[in-house]
C-alpha cells in the first residue's frame, strides 16, 4: 500500500500536478475505452468482409459470423463494463480529489461565519495540484486570522483594561465634579450673600461718613462755644480776682476804721473821766459850778452815746469784717472752683480738639474705607460674575463628566462585547483557552455539586435572604449556604491552583448571592468594615454592575473587566449554570489580565 501510495504521489507531482492535468488523464481513460471501442468495430467489420469475399460455403460464412458477432458482443460488453469501472473510478476519485477538500472549507468557512469556529484546525493539503495552494493559502489565511484575533484579543482585553481604570477614574471624576459643582453653588450663594453684605457695609459706611462728618460740624461748633466758655470764665476768674481785692481792700478799710473806733472808743471813756472830774470839780464848787456840772453832764452823756455809737459801729464792723471774711472765703472758692472750671475747660477743649482731629481721621479714613468698600464692591461683582461663570462651567463639566461616565461605560460594555466575539474563536494558543477550558471543567463540577445537593432535598433556588446581624458589608444565609460550603470551597480553591493569575472563584446564584467563597476570602467578621470587605467575603450579594451581568448571563460565557470594590482592575470569566433546565447562576472566575496580555 505504501508502495502505490508513494507511486500516486510521484505520478501526482511529476505528470498530475494540476488540475488540468488530472481531468485530462481522467477523461485520456475514457478516450482509449473509445479507442478500443473504434479498434472492435474496425476489426469486426475487417473479419466480416474477408468473411464475404471468402470462398467457403454459406453454412460456414454464417458459422464464422455468428462467432463474430458473438466474440465483438463480448468485447463491446466488456468494453462497457470497464467504461463504466472506470466512470465510477473517476467519480470517486474527482470527489475526493475536488469534494473533499471543497466540502472541509467550506464546514471550516461556515464555523467561522456562525462565529465559533475553531481556528486551530488547518485544512490537509493531500493533493498537489491548485487544491493544495488554496489549502496552502487558506491555512496562511487562518494563521493570519488567528494572529489577528489574538492581537484583538490582547488589544480589547488592554482597552478593557483601560476602560475599566478610565471608567472608575470617570466616575471618580464625576463624583469629584457633581461635589464640586455643589461647592461652585455654595460659593455662588455666599457671593451673592457677599455682594449684597458688601452693598449693606457700603450704605452703612456712607451712613456713618455722613453722621461722623456732622457730629464734626457739632463738635466744631460745641468747640467753639465751650471755647467762648472758657473765655468767659476766664474773664469771670479775673473779675472774681478783682473782687476778692476789692473786699480785701474793703476788710483793710474796715480794719482800719475799727482802729479809729477804738481811738474814738477811748477819746469817749478820757471824755467821760473828764466830765466825771468836772462832776465832782463842780460839786465842790457848789452853785459856781452848777452850770459846768450841766455841761459836764452832757458832755458824759454825749461821751456815753459815742461810745454806744462806737460800740454798735464796731459790732457791725465786726460783722461787716466777718461777712468780708465769709464773702473772701467764698469768693476764694468761687475763684478756685472757677480755675477748676477752667482747666476741665480747657481739658474738654483739649479733649474736643483731639476729638475733632479723631472725628476728622475718622472722616478720612471713612471716606477710604467707603472707596475701598466701592473698589471690594466692583471686585466682588466682577468676582461675583466670574464665580457664576465657574458655576455655569461646573453644572457644563458635571454634565460632560456625566456624558463621559455614559459614553466610557459605552466604551466598556463595547470592549467586551467584542472580546466576547473574538473569544468565540478557537486559535489553539494563547492562555485564554487554557482559562476557558479550566472553568468550563470547574462550571461542570459545580452544576454536578448542586444537582445532588438538590437532590438530597436541599433547595437550591432558595431567593429568602436572612441578613446575618453585625456584618458590615452585609452577610445573608439561605437555605443552602450551610449545606453547600463543604462541597463547593474545595472547587473553588483548586481552580485558583489550576489558573495562573486568578485572584478569586465562585459560584453566585442569578441575583448575585455567593453562598460561600474562596478559603482566603472566607474568615470570620473582624468587625472593622475595610478588612471584612478585602477578607470575609463570603455570603456576600454582589449587585455591582459587572456581579449582575456575570450571574445572569446565559451564553456560552462572558468576559468582563471592571475595577473591583477593592481597587483592583480584573477580568471576570462567567459561566451559565443550568440546573434541570432551569438557570440558577453563574460560576466566576476573576484574574488578573495581564496574564492574558503577557501570553
Amino acid at each position: 500500500m505504501d508502495l502505490f501510495k508513494s507511486l500516486y504521489v510521484f505520478l501526482e507531482k511529476s505528470f498530475f500536478n494540476s488540475l488540468t492535468k488530472k481531468l485530462a488523464g481522467n477523461l485520456s481513460v475514457f478516450l482509449l475505452l473509445q479507442g478500443l471501442f473504434l479498434a472492435l468495430t474496425f476489426w469486426s467489420h475487417r473479419a466480416i468482409r474477408d468473411i464475404l469475399e471468402g470462398t467457403e460455403s454459406a453454412p460456414e460464412k454464417a458459422a464464422a459470423l455468428s462467432a463474430i458477432a458473438e466474440t465483438s458482443l463480448r468485447l463491446g460488453i466488456g468494453i462497457w463494463l470497464l467504461s463504466a469501472v472506470a466512470l465510477a473510478a473517476v467519480v470517486l476519485f474527482l470527489r475526493f480529489l475536488v469534494v473533499r477538500p471543497v466540502r472541509r472549507l467550506s464546514n471550516s468557512l461556515s464555523e467561522i461565519a456562525s462565529g465559533e469556529g475553531d481556528l486551530s484546525v488547518s485544512l490537509e493539503a493531500a493533493t498537489f495540484d491548485e487544491f493544495r495552494t488554496l489549502a496552502q493559502n487558506y491555512n496562511l489565511f487562518l494563521e493570519k486570522i488567528k494572529g489577528t484575533l489574538l492581537s484583538m484579543r490582547r488589544r480589547g482585553l488592554n482597552i478593557a483594561v483601560h476602560s475599566a481604570q478610565l471608567a472608575g477614574k470617570v466616575e471618580s471624576s464625576s463624583g469629584h465634579a457633581g461635589k464640586q459643582g455643589e461647592l461652585a453653588n455654595v460659593v455662588f450663594a455666599l457671593s451673592n450673600e457677599s455682594t449684597d453684605a458688601l452693598g449693606e457695609v457700603s450704605r452703612s459706611v456712607r451712613a456713618i461718613s455722613g453722621s461722623t462728618a456732622r457730629n464734626l460740624e457739632t463738635a466744631r461748633s460745641s468747640f467753639q462755644e465751650l471755647m467762648e466758655v472758657n473765655g468767659n470764665i476766664q474773664s469771670m476768674t479775673e473779675k472774681i480776682s478783682e473782687h476778692d481785692q476789692t473786699i480785701k481792700t474793703m476788710a483793710a478799710d474796715s480794719a482800719n476804721i475799727k482802729e479809729i473806733l477804738g481811738t474814738i472808743r477811748s477819746i469817749s471813756s478820757q471824755t467821760s473821766l473828764l466830765a466825771l472830774n468836772a462832776a465832782i470839780e463842780a460839786a465842790r464848787a457848789g452853785a459856781a459850778g452848777r452850770g459846768f456840772a450841766i455841761v459836764a453832764g452832757e458832755v458824759k452823756r454825749l461821751a456815753e452815746q459815742v461810745n454806744a455809737a462806737s460800740e454798735n459801729i464796731e459790732e457791725k464792723i465786726n460783722a461787716m469784717l466777718g461777712h468780708l471774711e465769709t464773702s473772701l472765703t467764698e469768693s476764694e472758692e468761687t475763684r478756685c472752683h472757677a480755675e477748676s472750671t477752667q482747666e476741665a475747660v480747657v481739658k474738654s477743649c483739649d479733649s474736643f480738639r483731639e476729638m475733632m482731629g479723631d472725628f476728622e481721621g475718622n472722616v478720612r479714613q471713612l471716606e477710604q474705607t467707603t472707596a475701598a468698600v466701592g473698589q471690594l464692591s466692583r471686585a466682588n461683582e466682577d468676582i461675583h460674575g466670574k464665580v457664576s461663570g465657574i458655576n455655569d462651567f461646573s453644572l457644563n463639566v458635571t454634565r460632560l463628566m456625566g456624558t463621559s461616565e455614559q459614553l466610557s461605560r459605552k466604551l466598556k460594555s463595547g470592549t467586551e462585547k467584542m472580546q466576547e466575539v473574538v473569544a468565540r474563536f478557537r486559535v489553539g494558543e494563547g492562555y485564554f483557552e487554557k482559562i476557558i477550558d479550566a472553568t468550563r471543567e470547574f462550571r461542570d463540577q459545580v452544576e454536578a455539586a448542586l444537582a445532588s445537593a438538590r437532590e438530597k432535598g436541599i433547595d437550591i433556588f432558595d431567593r429568602n435572604y436572612r441578613p446575618i446581624e453585625g456584618s458590615h458589608p452585609p452577610k445573608f444565609h439561605t437555605a443552602y449556604d450551610t449545606h453547600l460550603e463543604g462541597m463547593l470551597q474545595p472547587l473553588y480553591d483548586r481552580l485558583l491552583k489550576t489558573v495562573q493569575g486568578s485572584v478569586y472563584s465562585l459560584a453566585v446564584d442569578v441575583n448575585g448571592y455567593g453562598p460561600t467563597h474562596n478559603s482566603r476570602f472566607s474568615r470570620p467578621p473582624s468587625g472593622d468594615p475595610q478588612i471584612d470587605l478585602v477578607h470575609s467575603r463570603n455570603k456576600r450579594i454582589f449587585s455591582d454592575q459587572t456581579g449582575i451581568r456575570g450571574a445572569k448571563n446565559r451564553n456560552p460565557f462572558l468576559l468582563q473587566t471592571y475595577m473591583r470594590d477593592t481597587g483592583e482592575v480584573l477580568s471576570d470569566l462567567s459561566m451559565p449554570i443550568e440546573i434541570a433546565d432551569r438557570h440558577w447562576g453563574a460560576v466566576r472566575l476573576g484574574f488578573d489580565p495581564k496574564v492574558l496580555l503577557e501570553s
